[in-house]
């Protein structure tokens, strides 16, 4: 008896290009790029958790082979960029700013994941110059969304959107503080 030969799932592919940046106040932002280092530039701004290798994999060989340049960026704080407290997440984009400034990118679409919706967003309010479009993927939290206390719940700190009533700390949201109504 013979048995077909096991199917060896395809590997991830390799960053085309992996590096850092220098950015303002000698920190650093980490960036991968996946496709063609020639192509139309999209930054890919992953989710909470994760970080610029997030791509997915389907994407990566869609670059490849559409001539597509996927530029997956990690937050501050997030792998090898530098920790980071920023005023407010529009003060992000002028980092991101000279991150496409080193990379020579003149013209992006930006796509954010989950928790990378936000600065998707900042990124095109923030650089509107040079943005040609922006798409948020998963968004669990619209930026300046109101939130609320769980009924029943003891802890101050666990709230939910009003949009999406039946989300909320299962899924370990928090909220900014004391302050939440």
């Amino acid at each position: 008896m013979t048995f077909p030969a096991p199917r060896i799932p395809e590997q991830p592919r390799r960053p085309t290009l992996e590096g850092s940046v220098a950015v303002r106040a000698g920190r650093r932002l980490s960036f991968a790029e996946y496709g063609s280092p020639r192509g139309p530039a999209i930054v890919w701004m992953h989710g909470t958790p994760g970080a610029r290798r997030q791509i997915p994999v389907d994407a990566r060989a869609y670059a490849e082979e559409a001539g597509v340049r996927i530029i997956g960026i990690d937050r501050p704080g997030i792998g090898s960029s530098t920790p980071h407290v920023y005023a407010n997440v529009l003060d992000w984009t002028a980092d991101l700013g000279l991150l496409l400034d080193a990379l020579a990118v003149d013209t992006l679409r930006v796509i954010g994941l989950s928790g990378g919706g936000p600065y998707a967003l900042a990124a095109g309010a923030a650089l509107p110059e040079r943005g040609e479009g922006v798409g948020v993927l998963g968004e669990s939290h619209r930026p300046g969304a109101r939130t609320r206390r769980r009924a029943g719940s003891s802890s101050s700190r666990c709230a939910r959107p009003r949009y999406w009533p039946r989300a909320g700390c299962r899924w370990g949201w928090r909220s900014p503080g004391p302050s939440v109504r």
